[in-house]
């Protein structure tokens, strides 16, 4: 569901799971998502146009980006400027995030 206030927008991401914000903001944040990420499995995200947050919700998993290796669980943020790739794998259960995306000038801000 989404509702437009006078001067903001409520979206109900549990509901939609992925919004696209170009439409709604000017400056650079492009998307916005809840991740559900099932037990043993992996998302590679890579920074080309677009920077990434996560922020963990729930359950824990791992991060890694080149040869560091991190555990995420609830309350990590992972950020992943331009250039970079970073692949989040879910341990035994399921792992669960705020996914953000701001769009990036190609060459660098």
């Amino acid at each position: 569901m989404t509702q437009a206030l006078a001067t903001a927008t409520v979206i109900d991401l549990a509901e939609q799971g992925e919004v696209d914000l170009s439409a709604l903001l000017t400056g650079p944040l492009r998307q916005a998502r809840l991740v559900a990420l099932p037990a043993e499995q992996a998302e590679t995200l890579s920074a080309d146009d677009r920077e990434h947050t996560l922020f963990f919700l729930e359950g824990s998993g791992t991060a890694q980006s080149g040869d560091t290796l991190v555990v995420v669980s609830v309350g990590t943020a992972v950020t992943v400027p331009q250039g970079s790739t970073v692949t989040v794998s879910a341990r035994r259960g399921p792992l669960r995030y705020f996914h953000a995306s701001l769009m990036v000038q190609a060459g660098g801000a």
